[in-house]
Formats: C-alpha cells, structure tokens, sequence
C-alpha cells in the first residue's frame, strides 16, 4: 500500500487533531482520528498511531500520556487495558 506524503507528519496532525477536536469529557472515537488524518493524506491505524506517539522524540513523556489517555478513553475497558499494558510493555 502506498504511503502518503505526509506520513511524517503524522504525529503533528495526531496532536493537532487531539488539542483542536477534543473537550474534555468530550473526545474523538478511533474511528473519528483516523478519518481526520486521512483528510490530510495519511494512512493510520489504532496501533501505529500508539507507536507514533511512544516513539516520538519530541514529545515529553507526560504529554505522550495524555495523548494516551485522551485515545484510551474512546475504548472499551477491555481494549484500554490491552492498549495500556501494550505502551507500558513497549516502554512509553
């Protein structure tokens, strides 16, 4: 599959979408992020948008959790948990 041309831009479009479309207790669904960061021509998914955020280099480790955090809480508890123990594993 082809990979758009704003793929590195992921994780600026990620955080810009989530600082702009969220009011706490008010968040976006998966669903709703990533058909957001289709209309900037990037391919994402659940998982890789977690690996973007825990692999970031620029991203305080306190602002990946809420990053996290605000992503968890569109989940299911039973996802959310598998999500949180798959960061905690994968060190972020």
């Amino acid at each position: 599959m082809a990979r758009g041309a704003n793929q590195k831009l992921k994780l600026f479009y990620l955080a810009k979408t989530l600082q702009e479309q969220t009011v706490d207790p008010h968040g976006l669904t998966m669903p709703e992020i990533i058909r957001e960061l289709n209309s900037y021509d990037i391919e994402a998914d659940r998982k890789c948008l977690y690996d973007a955020i825990c692999s970031s280099l620029f991203i305080t480790a306190r602002k990946s959790k809420e990053l996290i955090e605000k992503m968890e809480k569109n989940l299911s508890n039973c996802d959310a948990k598998r999500m949180h123990r798959e960061v905690l594993i994968s060190g972020c």
